[in-house]
């Protein structure tokens, strides 16, 4: 008798039921989501320059904040006095 022929019936079931159970757990995991990871971070919506530099001026140091721009921004240029 082969040694396959030696493992039960049982077994063959349990491992084919966990490696079934594996798979899709790595599915769910990878096609989930994340809208409850995202209820930890802070989302801020701009819609103009000012609130875009008041939402990175306002975001708080200890959580992750994401900022939408909820249309095209055209953002003028600051001159910087250089530095020697």
């Amino acid at each position: 008798m082969t040694r396959l022929g030696k493992v039960s019936c049982k077994s063959l079931f349990l491992a084919s039921l966990l490696i079934v159970v594996l798979t899709a757990s790595l599915f769910v995991c990878m096609f989930m989501d994340y809208s409850s990871a995202a209820s930890l971070e802070a989302v801020v919506h701009v819609k103009n320059e000012t609130e875009l530099k008041d939402a990175i001026n306002n975001a708080p140091n200890d959580k992750k904040t994401t900022i939408v721009l909820d249309n095209d921004i055209t953002l003028t240029l600051v001159s910087v006095p250089k530095v020697r």
